[in-house]
């Protein structure tokens, strides 16, 4: 029983790794969405896996969010709007004669943004390309 249990730990572990990427959402492992709105103001959302915390999902989605305002001649964005997408599940795992249940997460985040030429002075606005320079890294590397 022991041993059984160790291994399931070491899979764990191992598996804890595999965070979703940086990447267009796909049906197996999540990823960033958006929808245009207008000329200016996106829909963008990212959504994780069950090894993915919400604060990466939080930031990939920031990121995103950048490279939407630059590639449509943006330099400034403002969060409107924020709304939880995470998906909760139980998994049941067979384990010789025993069967584990484990409570899962999917972390997931929609924020609708709009975006600006110059800085509209908003305590909230976004510095796009200075938020897409610096985290650019992390984003496909975490």
């Amino acid at each position: 029983m022991k041993a059984k249990l160790l291994c399931l730990v070491i899979l764990v572990t191992f598996l804890g790794g595999c965070s979703t990427g940086y990447h267009k959402e796909n049906f197996f492992s999540g990823g960033f969405s958006e929808i245009t709105t207008g000329s200016d103001s996106f829909i963008v959302t990212f959504k994780g896996n069950e090894f993915t915390s919400k604060d990466r999902v939080m930031k990939l989605s920031l990121f995103r969010a950048s490279e939407l305002t630059i590639q449509n001649g943006y330099k400034y964005f403002v969060i409107l709007d924020q709304s939880d997408q995470s998906y909760s599940y139980t998994s049941h795992t067979k384990i010789g004669d025993s069967i584990y249940s484990f409570p899962l997460i999917q972390p997931g985040t929609g924020i609708r943004i709009k975006c600006f030429m110059e800085n509209p002075n908003l305590v909230d606005a976004i510095d796009a390309e200075f938020y897409w320079r610096t985290n650019k890294e992390s984003a496909y590397t975490e």
